[in-house]
């Protein structure tokens, strides 16, 4: 380490209970000591050199903000901004989730049905809001927060106030009546 930076963990709990006292001097020594880690560990996650600046921006507001909140009784300086460095990765890689299941749009409603099914390819995306208008409105609301949204079952619960078991029961009625409104289109059309 360079002059400046703590290098033993006493050393690091004195600088952190300066930040903790909002000294900004201290909280540069911090930076300093622990930003390039934070730095190659995003980097070695994400496997994007700009996230990973960005990761460790996210991290270093967190423990300024947070400072108070560190307790030297559960765990060292390192353990602490390393157990934030993981939760911001892991925000970052969900957030990556949800945005490519966006882009993915209509054509994630399509594979809905069956993604091996022939059925689903011959549906046009013309069809697919008629399909969906179909469905009761509890049901097309959790379709939607899966697939447009990204967010888990879980998620869903907590954002709608309704039991897990419920959410799950709209999505799989849900999923069971688009793949046989699928079907019946395809009859339809000749296909099948």
């Amino acid at each position: 380490m360079t002059p400046g930076k703590p290098n033993t963990p006493a050393a690091r709990d004195e600088v952190m209970r300066a930040v903790q006292a909002g000294r900004w001097d201290a909280f540069r020594s911090l930076y300093q000591a622990y930003s390039a880690g934070v730095y190659q560990l995003a980097k070695r996650r994400l496997n994007d050199a700009r996230l990973a600046e960005d990761v460790v921006q996210d991290v270093f507001l967190r423990v300024w903000v947070y400072a108070g909140r560190w307790d030297p009784s559960r765990g060292s300086v390192d353990t602490w901004i390393l157990v934030i460095a993981r939760h911001v990765i892991y925000d970052y890689l969900r957030r990556a989730q949800r945005q490519h299941q966006l882009e993915v749009g209509d054509e994630a409603l399509l594979a809905l049905a069956d993604p091996q099914d022939a059925v689903t390819r011959l549906v046009g995306e013309e069809n697919i809001q008629t399909l969906l208008s179909t469905l009761p409105p509890a049901q097309r609301e959790v379709l939607q927060l899966v697939y447009g949204e990204g967010l888990s079952t879980q998620e869903i619960a907590a954002r709608l106030q309704v039991p897990l078991g419920t959410v799950k029961s709209r999505l799989r009625l849900a999923l069971r009546r688009l793949r046989r409104r699928f079907k019946e289109e395809a009859e339809f059309h000749g296909a099948l």
